[in-house]
C-alpha cells in the first residue's frame, strides 16, 4: 500500500493489465461511447442536429422509470431504469432486441466498447454485458451503491462508488487492478482526456489521475460535505467543474487551478456543454445559463420551474435540454433563442442527439424525435 496525496491507494503490477489487454483485446483503438458526447463528458455530439419541430418518431416503454441518457451505438439505443434492466432497442423502429437483468436500480446507460457494455449498479456491482447477445460476460463486486458507469481507458475499468474508494478493474477479466480511497464518497462517471482521469467526490473535490502510473497529478479541494452527481466536461484544456454551492468552476487541467466561476441562482448538479467559447449548464430548478468559457460572465438565461437533473447537449448550433416541466427544449446556444419545445410524461432527463433525431427518457419511456 502507498499513500497519494493524502489518499492510500492499492495497486497491482501494471504487467499483468498489459497482459491481459494483449491476450484478450485493448480499447486503445476502440471508440468509446458513453455519454455526454465522448468519455471528455463536453456535451458535443457531431451529429446533424434536429432543428425544426421535433415529431415523434417512437416510445419505448420500461418497468419502472428511464434514467439517465440514452446510449446509441451502431443504430442500437442502450437505455437503463429504476427496476435494474438494461434495454438494447433498434434505433429505427425502437423495438426491443435484449434486456439484461442487473436486479437492482440503475441511474444511467452503459458505457459501450467494443462488444461490451459497462454498468454500474446500486447493488455495488460493476456488470460486463456482451452487445450482440445481452448475456453477462463479468462482475465485479464492490462494497457500495455505483450510481454511474464506469469510465474506461486503454483496457481499464474506472468505477467510484459509496463505499468511498475508486476502483480499477481489468475490463476484459473483470479482475481489480487496484483502489484508491477517499474522504468522500464517488458517484459518478468518470471523464478522460489526454490520458488523465477526472473524477469528483462527494465534498466537492476533483481529481486528476495519470492513466499511466495511476498517480493523482493534481487534486482542487473543498472538502464540503454534498451530494455529488456528475464529472467536469473537459474542454481545450480546462475542466468545467461544477459543486452544489451553485458555482461553475473553471479549472485549469496543467495544475487544478482555477481560471474563474460562475455563480448561479441555484445548485448546480450536472456539468455543462461547452462549445467554440460558450458553456451552457443548468440549476436544479430548470434555471438553464450560457457563460463565456474566457472570462465566467453570464451570456442569456433560460427559466422553466420544476426539478431538472438534465445535461445540456449541443449539436450544430444547438443546444437540447431536458426541464421538471415535462419538456423537452431545443434552443441557439449562442443566443438562447427558443427554437422548439416537446411535451413529455414527466421530467425530461438528459437527451442524445443523433442524426436527424433527438432520444431523451421520461416517466417510464424513452423517446425518439425525429
Amino acid at each position: 500500500m502507498r499513500t497519494i496525496n493524502g489518499t492510500t491507494a492499492i495497486l497491482l503490477p501494471l504487467l499483468c493489465v498489459a497482459a491481459s489487454s494483449l491476450s484478450c483485446g485493448s480499447d486503445a483503438k476502440e471508440s468509446v461511447v458513453t455519454y455526454g458526447g465522448g468519455p471528455a463528458h463536453t456535451g458535443v455530439y457531431d451529429v446533424v442536429p434536429l432543428e425544426k419541430q421535433g415529431q415523434l418518431k417512437w416510445k419505448f416503454s420500461v418497468a419502472g422509470e428511464a434514467t439517465g441518457a440514452p446510449i446509441v451505438s451502431n443504430d442500437v439505443v442502450y437505455v437503463a431504469c429504476t427496476e435494474g434492466l438494461v434495454y438494447a432497442v433498434r434505433l429505427v423502429d425502437g423495438t426491443e432486441i435484449w434486456r439484461f437483468d442487473a436486479r437492482s436500480k440503475l441511474y444511467n446507460g452503459p458505457t459501450i466498447v467494443g462488444n461490451i457494455a459497462y454498468i454500474g449498479c446500486t447493488d455495488g456491482y460493476v456488470y460486463a454485458i456482451d452487445i450482440l447477445t445481452g448475456k453477462e460476460v463479468w462482475r465485479f463486486e464492490t462494497g457500495g451503491a455505483i450510481c454511474g458507469a464506469p469510465a474506461v481507458h486503454d483496457g481499464i475499468a474506472y468505477a467510484g462508488n459509496h463505499d468511498k474508494y475508486f476502483y480499477m478493474i481489468d475490463a476484459a477479466t473483470g479482475q481489480q487492478i487496484g483502489r484508491i480511497t477517499e474522504i468522500f464518497d464517488v458517484c459518478c462517471t468518470p471523464s478522460v482526456d489526454d490520458g488523465v482521469i477526472y473524477y469528483p467526490d462527494w465534498g466537492g473535490n476533483l481529481y486528476a489521475l495519470d492513466a499511466q502510473t495511476h498517480e493523482k497529478i493534481w487534486t482542487f479541494e473543498k472538502n464540503e460535505d454534498s451530494k455529488w452527481f456528475t464529472s467536469p466536461a473537459i474542454v481545450d484544456g480546462v475542466a468545467y467543474h461544477v459543486t452544489f454551492d451553485s458555482t461553475l468552476y473553471a479549472i485549469d487541467t496543467r495544475d487544478g487551478s482555477v481560471k474563474w466561476t460562475f455563480k448561479a441562482d441555484g445548485k448546480l448538479s450536472r456539468s455543462p456543454a461547452v462549445a467554440d467559447g460558450v458553456a451552457v449548464v443548468s440549476t436544479t430548478d430548470s434555471h438553464l445559463f450560457a457563460v463565456d468559457t474566457d472570462t465566467g460572465r453570464r451570456i442569456w438565461g433560460f427559466d422553466r420551474m420544476g426539478v431538472a437533473y438534465s445535461h445540456p447537449a449541443i449539436a450544430g448550433d444547438v443546444v437540447y435540454w431536458g426541464s421538471g416541466d415535462k419538456h423537452l427544449y431545443t434552443l441557439a446556444y449562442k443566443t438562447g433563442e427558443l427554437l422548439w419545445r416537446f411535451e413529455a410524461e414527466g421530467r425530461v432527463d438528459t437527451p442524445t442527439p443523433t442524426d436527424g433525431m433527438v432520444l431523451f427518457c421520461s416517466g417510464s419511456s424513452l423517446y425518439a424525435l425525429h
